[in-house]
């Protein structure tokens, strides 16, 4: 993506995602999940890049929605520290 600044500085941001997904057991629908994805973000103030890798499992909920329990890892380019994220979520879709 390319996105034009009120500055006249061109920015550019790209990732990558490769998600797999699988059913462990049907009753109850729990599903395993992992995911690595990137994002590559360049502009006038320097280059930043983020990857982040997922694994967890979710299940079915209320109307179809999902409840998802999982680890995110994330590594940064700059001088943050690597960081690690456990967390639940719930996903609906409307």
């Amino acid at each position: 993506r390319r996105n034009d600044s009120s500055s006249g500085v061109r920015q550019i941001a790209y990732g990558t995602v490769i998600e797999f997904d699988a059913l462990l057991w049907s009753e109850p629908n729990l599903h395993f999940l992992c995911r690595y994805d990137t994002l590559e973000h360049r502009d006038f103030f320097g280059d930043a890049s983020t990857r982040r890798f997922t694994w967890g499992v979710s299940s079915s909920a209320l109307a179809g929605s999902r409840v998802m329990l999982n680890h995110e890892h994330w590594r940064f380019s700059d001088t943050r520290p690597t960081t690690d994220l456990l967390a639940l979520r719930w996903v609906a879709t409307f």
